[in-house]
């Protein structure tokens, strides 16, 4: 859904990638901060008990998931977009979302294991789904309620209100809107191709 408003966004984010790329910085070192920054906000958690650290991890995944829109500027900046850059991209927000979800079953904001893996089989269906659509030349780049922005901003912000909300709570929430997400872009891609 956000990805309809990318264009708006655009600017913001070139004018972060100018300043990145002036820096220094390749696409790849931003990937590598985008999956540093997921570990680091799932450890938070992991090793401190306090409620600062449930708001400093659900801020370091949101800032996490930033880094997956500005490694592509940059890299488009840099005019060093590949296909390669895009797989490793891809496959390392699958290990990002992964490894934040697995490390919240241990931590103190307690969710329910069977909702997470829920939640992280619907997330995966998402992006599957637009990866194959896009290898039969359909685009369903902004289809869907619960895109890769969608739900890392969603699951950031509930873990920051873990002590008004509980964190299950949030998955349901997210599993019924990223289950919609999945079931429209198979209706989409059904229709597509008949």
């Amino acid at each position: 859904m956000l990805n309809r408003y990318r264009r708006q966004l655009s600017n913001i984010l070139n004018k972060i990638g100018n300043i990145l790329v002036n820096a220094g910085f390749k696409a790849w070192y931003v990937t590598l901060l985008g999956l540093i920054l997921t570990i680091l906000a799932g450890s938070v958690m992991l090793i401190f008990h306090q409620e600062i650290a449930v708001i400093t991890s659900g801020i370091l995944y949101i800032l996490a998931g930033f880094m997956d829109s500005l490694d592509g500027t940059v890299a488009r900046i840099r005019k060093e977009v590949s296909a390669w850059g895009g797989f490793i991209d891809a496959y390392l927000d699958r290990v990002e979302e992964a490894a934040y979800l697995i490390m919240l079953i241990p931590s103190q904001i307690n969710p329910d294991p069977v909702y997470i893996a829920i939640f992280l089989s619907l997330s995966f269906l998402t992006s599957y789904s637009r990866s194959k659509a896009h290898e039969v030349g359909i685009k369903l780049a902004g289809v869907g309620l619960m895109e890769r922005a969608e739900r890392i901003i969603i699951l950031g912000i509930g873990v920051m209100i873990t002590s008004l909300i509980h964190i299950n709570v949030i998955l349901i929430i997210l599993i019924f809107l990223t289950g919609y997400t999945v079931c429209e872009r198979v209706y989409r891609i059904y229709r597509a191709t008949h």
